[in-house]
């Protein structure tokens, strides 16, 4: 666990590390004070002392959060010791740093549910919910996976967003959404398998599909 103090914001040539970090603004409000360091270091000698005594109290017991929290992938990770830590240390502040975790993993759902990335997701679910409910006419069946045309997809997101490239949609496809399986050849295009659990993983990853509400991904009973 790492904690950096700054007053700036992150460059935007930092981009990547914001996925990695959880921001806790406004730590000193609107104080516009500046801190200078203590000309005695003595200040800080009660403190260390305490924090020694506390590490030498707690150090052989397991750190373990006392309640599952619905949170997966790295931010789970990043936010596991935080509560661990907390559970131990300050109780009282363990459920403000959950309440925090989430209102965090809302906020970047609700950025990538306005991506690019988000647009192709939404095309793909398009795309399988127009062929499952041909499918399901023909069978009787709800399909646990289809066959979505690569032509057609690329006509669709380039509808929606103009500039994107063919390389670009597909480049996507197989590594952002992990739709990676050796497509079907035809004549005049390529057709990829989508299986709905793994669609539905990743329309609730985007923030396409709400958790509590539409966990299943509903196949219309006659074609979109």
């Amino acid at each position: 666990m790492l904690i950096i103090g700054s007053n700036t914001p992150i460059p935007a040539s930092f981009e990547a590390l914001k996925s990695r970090i959880l921001p806790i603004h406004n730590v000193l409000s609107q104080d516009k004070r500046v801190i200078k360091k203590p000309d005695d270091p003595r200040l800080f000698r009660d403190l260390r002392n305490r924090l020694t005594a506390w590490k030498a109290r707690v150090m052989n017991q397991p750190l373990e959060a006392r309640e599952h929290i619905d949170l997966e992938g790295r931010l789970f990770d990043m936010g596991e010791p935080f509560l661990q830590v907390l559970h131990q240390a300050y109780p009282i502040g363990y459920s403000m740093m959950v309440e925090y975790l989430k209102s965090v993993e809302r906020q970047r759902l609700l950025e990538r549910s306005d991506s690019g990335e988000a647009i192709v997701l939404s095309c793909i679910r398009t795309l399988f919910l127009e062929e499952a409910s041909q499918q399901l006419m023909k069978t009787g069946e709800r399909p646990v996976a289809v066959h979505i045309s690569q032509k057609r997809l690329i006509e669709e997101v380039q509808r929606r967003i103009p500039k994107i490239t063919n390389r670009g949609i597909m480049r996507m496809f197989r590594n952002t959404f992990g739709f990676a399986a050796e497509p079907i050849k035809t004549s005049y295009d390529y057709l990829h398998r989508i299986e709905s659990n793994s669609l539905e993983t990743l329309l609730v990853n985007w923030g396409l599909v709400e958790k509590e509400t539409s966990m299943k991904i509903e196949v219309p009973d006659t074609p979109a």
